[in-house]
């Protein structure tokens, strides 16, 4: 099978002048070759065009699809700095507030409401994906986590996640048998995507710039005014004539690929966007336990795939919830599927079994049924007699209980065992979202920076991720 490959442009000095030809230039040359690119715009750089008059930039965009590259990229406060303050509720209001005139403009400045949000650096928080996800942007690209096919799509926090696979930026300063290798890196990329997305991304001004431009102006969180903004330094002009003519060829050898099938974020997300919710039948949420947690009663929550469907670890709880608040006896009506985020703060965890009262289970069952259709989220904690009880323990105790009764005809036990275990899903084991980090990864944020908030929300919010399932 083809791989669906994208062309994807981080468009965003919108500080040195000569950053406009080089958005020309690629613009114009992925035109020349029949590609239609996703050119990541940074609001301010697209008012910058329109000011001065550089509507040949805004033309030759005309072309190709526009995603969104934040309203300021690297001028403090960054998506992630402003977000570590914050909560669930009110993180995603500041980044609508935050980012809502940014798209609005860019919409208004290029006649296209933006397909995807790629984020500045490593700067984001799991906020912005919902919030992206209520402003109409549906897909993130340049997504901080994938899942373990690289060639897969993943949802997280309401959002289509997109990695980034390989960039021209690796080829600027080494001219010497430049095209050869980029073809050859590049074929290596396509048979391990196979059938799957892969993403070649760059940096356009980058093509006429020595060096990036926010490192010159907000270099350790540093936000000058803008009459003292200085524009990056220039490469000389035989390098740029030089990665141009290599850069030009390859764009038409990928092109005529006969393993490449050229795509935009608005084409894969229209492949894999979910079916709208529906009734999901209730022996078959008894089998996403049974591949949930097999014959591990404490086991982690992780995502299943069955068939053409894929339920997140949050989805799989509000099913079980509904399933069990609905149903009569040993009957197993269809329950709702509803498209769930994970919680808005940390689980308590239980530190050893307890049993308790099957009646107060189901008071407690019945809270976190309404909790789920009134928020769109599962909760962090419901109230059971005296003490908290997490997702995760709710989740066993769901799967102990449906199993019992169905075993006994619809009788319930007395008492129910509630088992400690995880309260986070596997996906919170990934090796990016544990390792996950800001402090020292970017240039731009205070040395000081941790945004551990971030991350804690990042973490949270593994409740919600699963491989996305693609309808071709």
């Amino acid at each position: 099978m083809p791989t669906k490959v994208i062309f994807s442009f981080d468009s965003e000095d919108y500080i040195t002048p000569e950053a406009a030809d080089a958005e020309k230039w690629w613009a114009e040359t992925m035109s020349k070759h029949g590609i239609t690119a996703c050119v990541c715009v940074v609001a301010e750089l697209a008012r910058q065009l329109h000011e001065t008059g550089r509507w040949d930039v805004l033309e030759a965009w005309e072309k190709h699809e526009i995603a969104y590259h934040t309203d300021f990229h690297s001028r403090p406060p960054t998506p992630a700095q402003y977000l570590d303050p914050c909560g669930w509720k009110d993180g995603i209001a500041e980044a609508m507030a935050r980012e809502g005139k940014g798209i609005d403009d860019l919409a208004a400045l290029t006649g296209q409401h933006p397909s995807a949000f790629c984020k500045p650096g490593s700067s984001w928080g799991p906020q912005i994906c919902a919030a992206m996800d209520r402003m109409g942007v549906p897909v993130f690209c340049d997504s901080p986590f994938l899942w373990d096919d690289p060639a897969r799509p993943m949802w997280y926090a309401g959002q289509l996640l997109l990695y980034y696979h390989i960039h021209f930026d690796g080829y600027f300063d080494e001219a010497e048998g430049r095209l050869e290798r980029m073809k050859r890196d590049f074929e290596e990329r396509l048979s391990r995507h196979d059938g799957g997305y892969l993403i070649m991304y760059t940096h356009p001004c980058r093509l006429v710039t020595a060096d990036f431009w926010d490192g010159v102006n907000f270099n350790g969180g540093a936000n000058h005014p803008r009459d003292r903004w200085r524009p990056a330094p220039l490469r000389p002009p035989e390098q740029v004539t030089a990665m141009a003519r290599d850069f030009d060829v390859f764009l038409g050898w990928v092109a005529a690929h006969p393993e490449v099938e050229l795509t935009t974020y608005r084409q894969l997300y229209a492949e894999y966007k979910e079916p709208p919710a529906r009734g999901v039948d209730g022996a078959e949420v008894l089998g996403l336990l049974n591949v949930v947690f097999g014959g591990d009663p404490a086991a982690y929550t992780d995502a299943v795939v069955t068939g053409d469907a894929s339920y997140s670890p949050a989805e799989t709880l509000g099913l079980c919830a509904a399933l069990y608040t609905r149903k009569k006896g040993d009957g197993l009506p269809p329950v709702p599927l509803r498209r769930l985020l994970g919680p808005s703060e940390a689980p308590p965890e239980l530190a050893e079994p307890i049993a308790v009262q099957t009646d107060a289970l189901k008071d407690a069952l019945r809270a976190a049924d309404r909790f789920m259709s009134e928020t769109g989220r599962i909760p962090a904690s419901v109230s059971l007699g005296d003490r908290e009880i997490g997702p995760g323990t709710l989740l066993r105790a769901l799967n102990r209980l449906l199993k019992e009764e169905m075993e006994t005809g619809g009788r319930s036990p007395e008492r129910v065992t509630l088992q400690p275990g995880p309260e986070l899903p596997v996906f919170a084991q990934n090796r990016r979202v544990a390792g996950m980090k800001f402090q020292g990864n970017w240039v731009v944020y205070p040395p000081e920076f941790t945004g551990e908030n971030v991350i804690r929300q990042a973490q949270l919010q593994t409740w919600s991720a699963k491989p996305a399932v693609s309808s071709s």
